[in-house]
């Protein structure tokens, strides 16, 4: 028994997490939802109970009471803010409730009204700030900007209605600065959420060239956590020439494969490429519902597409959209909608170095839709996970290498959860995300051993054969390394351990 204990404590990687005592607990949901710790009346009032359930009663009541507080809706906004790469306007309390645009007034009415989260997307109700004099491109004004999509008046709330409305007041002392409400109605095909603001449209400005490329980027990477990095030409003595004729082949006598010169003289052949067309051909179907607008709104819609590889239902899909508006609907009502929003949470609450497997995914994307995706109730969820609740622990490099293999791993299990005539150890489905790969030394073996010859990694001059060519998923350089990195260490699993032994 004593060889056997002492066998265990030489092995670290084995020891599992432990659960919180309950002041770390509280300490940790503090600090996550509002970004600063209990009090001391907090931390008191907790050691004063003993049996679990009154424990558990007390813990639900912050949950609740941190999620309705200033602070939460604060650090909240931040990190939408960050998931949009705005640059932050604010620094205190008050600046951040007295608001700055229409695009600060929505996402703070969806943050303390609990509103769904494809409010983001969906909603058509803007406030726009009646001494404003923020001028965006062409000099205009937010109210310019709306005054310009619609003939109506716009309605001056009767009284205040929400938070940021009440403490704007406050803070400057009169009703002078009234918020004004632009509405549209709800089948506009023109207006979409956050899409439809003047913030969004002037970080993510539009160019000849770009053609409303970085706008569906900047969708893709938030909405559907596809992110794109352009196809760019290899760096030679005449690179500056090389670039050029990409951009303008035109002028260059080679052209795309398939592509009739003369057919298409001087017209932008910027990502007919093989290389481009794995982004492009996604890109720009949905750029072309921003087509008409530049730093301003075009008073009519756009059409376009949703055309993207869906990583959940393994389905093509190519819906053609009459609008942003539309376009911002059929993404609200994908799966891999869900699931991409899912993540953004997990990352900001437990953490993105918490393994999550495929079917915990599937789980949470589940109950994301139960809550009505409303983010204080699906926050509240998370928090109250045991994987939330365990006690800190300090991971060893074999550890965090198998932690950032998953997120890579879950671009593969799109294909190799499908069962095949080959799979591994006699199993149905196989998730790449969810190690150990079998019970025995032998099917360890076996798997990864597949994994490396796939990737071109290993003994000898293999090829890499995944992703395969065709493939709209690339690897990129850091990815191939972390990869080759975790094999030659013994793909470990994440408790650390070796799967294969060298």
């Amino acid at each position: 028994m004593k060889s056997l204990l002492l066998f265990l404590l030489l092995l670290p990687s084995l020891v599992m997490a432990v659960a919180a005592d309950p002041q770390t607990y509280l300490t940790k949901l503090s600090k996550s939802i509002k970004g600063i710790p209990p009090t001391l009346a907090e931390r008191q009032a907790l050691e004063k109970l003993s049996s679990a359930s009154d424990i558990d009663t007390y813990m639900k009541g912050r949950i609740s009471e941190y999620l309705q507080s200033p602070s939460f809706e604060l650090k909240f906004k931040d990190k939408i803010d960050e998931l949009f790469r705005f640059t932050a306007e604010k620094s205190t309390e008050s600046q951040y409730f007295a608001g700055h645009s229409s695009y600060d007034y929505l996402v703070q009415d969806l943050i303390h009204n609990n509103q769904s989260w494809d409010q983001l997307l969906l909603n058509k109700k803007y406030k726009v700030n009646s001494n404003d004099s923020v001028r965006y491109r062409y000099s205009l004004t937010e109210l310019d900007f709306y005054h310009m999509l619609t003939n109506q008046v716009p309605a001056i709330p009767d009284a205040a209605t929400t938070l940021s409305e009440q403490i704007h007041r406050y803070d400057h002392g009169s009703v002078s600065d009234t918020l004004l409400n632009f509405n549209f109605d709800d089948s506009d095909l023109r207006m979409a959420g956050v899409l439809t603001t003047p913030r969004f449209l002037t970080r993510y400005v539009d160019t000849a060239l770009n053609k409303n490329r970085r706008r569906a980027s900047a969708v893709f990477r938030v909405f559907l956590c596809d992110s794109m990095v352009p196809a760019i030409p290899a760096k030679t003595e005449d690179s500056e020439k090389t670039d050029f004729n990409v951009l303008f082949p035109g002028n260059n006598q080679s052209h795309g494969a398939g592509m009739d010169p003369g057919a298409m003289g001087n017209a932008d052949l910027h990502g007919a490429q093989a290389d481009c067309r794995a982004c492009h051909y996604k890109l720009d179907p949905m750029g072309q519902t921003f087509a008409l607008s530049a730093g301003a709104m075009s008073p009519f819609p756009s059409p376009g597409a949703l055309t993207f590889k869906s990583m959940i239902s393994l389905k093509d899909i190519n819906m053609p959209v009459a609008g942003v508006g539309e376009l911002a609907k059929n993404i609200t009502q994908q799966d891999d909608y869900v699931h991409c929003q899912v993540k953004h949470f997990w990352d900001w609450y437990v953490g993105t170095d918490a393994p999550m497997n495929q079917k915990m995914e599937n789980d949470l994307a589940q109950k994301f839709n139960e809550v009505g995706r409303r983010p204080k109730d699906f926050i509240s969820y998370l928090v109250s996970l045991d994987i939330f609740k365990e006690r800190p622990q300090i991971l060893s490099e074999a550890q965090i290498l198998a932690r950032r293999v998953v997120p890579i791993f879950k671009n593969c299990n799109s294909c190799h959860q499908l069962p095949t005539k080959d799979d591994m150890n006699g199993m149905d489905t196989w998730d790449l995300t969810e190690m150990p790969y079998g019970n025995t030394p032998e099917d360890k073996t076996k798997a990864i051993r597949k994994i490396s010859k796939a990737l071109g990694v290993g003994a000898g001059n293999l090829k890499q054969k995944m992703p395969p060519p065709d493939s709209t998923y690339k690897l990129s350089d850091d990815d191939y390394l972390l990869l080759k990195r975790w094999i030659e260490k013994g793909a470990p699993d994440f408790t650390g351990m070796p799967q294969v032994t060298q």
